[in-house]
């Protein structure tokens, strides 16, 4: 399980946007995510190749609701109770896909029987790898890809965006990475994941980076998407393509 220092601040942040008037939590942009719209849309994660996913860090749910819209058959999953109970009065129209709303550490999903191994096909994760990799001083990286690759079907995808440190980081704001560190992290020996492709991007707007981005050169932070598969007893090609800003 993540610490529970760890536990608390990402709670804390939800608890104090609770309050009237408050802000939401800084990366908190309340629509679904652009770069898995553009996944989704592009047709690289078919529903019906592809019908069960599942959102790590879900936040207020908009992703969530999103794929489930699209047919999916869609589980959002945060520990803080507080960003769910937003998520669950996020109204869905008649006949999208199932949803369901889970209070669960990430780290644990397996272990305590939340989602059974190699029931997933389709993972989203934005700003929630590059958080739970520096619990307990850099060993939750390795956690948090062993939970990614154990939650997926052999062939299952994961789309995962980060903090991209090719330009300065914000302070505060999201944790970056470089494209060899996130590659790594999935694709290594311990990883054991595929990379299909990887790109520039931006985060999506949201009140707090609009409030700071003119410190910042009038834009939102800068960001990795990354599409890995896992590997199925048929193998195949472990290349992927790094490209441009999208």
């Amino acid at each position: 399980a993540a610490s529970a220092a760890n536990q608390a601040r990402w709670r804390g942040f939800w608890q104090r946007s609770a309050e009237p008037s408050a802000p939401p939590p800084p990366w908190e942009s309340g629509v679904a995510s652009s770069v898995l719209k553009s996944v989704v849309e592009s047709g690289e994660v078919p529903v019906e190749s592809f019908c069960t996913a599942v959102e790590l860090g879900c936040g207020s749910g908009a992703c969530t609701a999103f794929l489930a819209e699209r047919g999916y058959t869609a589980t959002g999953i945060d520990y803080a109770e507080e960003a769910l109970e937003v998520a669950r009065a996020r109204p869905l129209p008649e006949g999208c896909g199932p949803v369901a709303w889970v209070n669960a550490d990430c780290f644990a999903l397996i272990s305590d029987g939340v989602l059974a191994a190699g029931s997933v096909d389709f993972i989203f994760d934005q700003q929630c790898f590059h958080c739970l990799r520096t619990v307990d001083e850099g060993r939750g990286e390795a956690r948090a890809v062993e939970v990614t690759r154990c939650l997926l079907r052999p062939g299952g995808l994961a789309l995962v965006v980060v903090g991209n440190s090719q330009e300065p980081a914000w302070e505060p704001g999201p944790s970056v990475l470089s494209a060899a560190e996130l590659v790594s992290a999935f694709c290594g020996d311990e990883g054991g994941m595929h990379l299909v492709r990887m790109w520039e991007t931006r985060f999506d707007p949201s009140p707090n980076y609009e409030e700071r981005k003119g410190g910042y050169g009038g834009v939102e932070p800068l960001a990795w998407a990354a599409l890995f598969r896992k590997p199925d007893p048929a193998g195949e090609a472990s290349g992927g393509v790094i490209g441009p800003a999208a």
